[in-house]
């Protein structure tokens, strides 16, 4: 009888823990959810900055593309 009543302790226990995984995965989906949202953001702001500085540059479009796809070891920019 003490096995079995181990084993259901044991049973009990394990769903303890599955439901302490459970509370603690809601605030953790929802913190991503967050992260991702606002990486997004700041990805989009970035985005409208580069367009921005592109827009209002001196430099040509095939310069700029051409210093983007450059390596920049080999860059004299830097």
């Amino acid at each position: 009888m003490k096995k079995q009543d181990e084993e259901l302790s044991l049973e009990e226990r394990i769903k303890a823990a599955e439901d302490k995984v459970d509370e603690c995965r809601k605030p953790y989906d929802e913190a991503v959810e967050e992260l991702a949202a606002l990486v997004k953001l700041k990805k989009k702001e970035r985005d409208k900055m580069l367009l921005d500085a592109v827009s209002t540059s001196r430099r040509s479009f095939d310069e700029i593309m051409e210093f983007i796809q450059s390596d920049p070891e080999d860059d004299e920019w830097y």
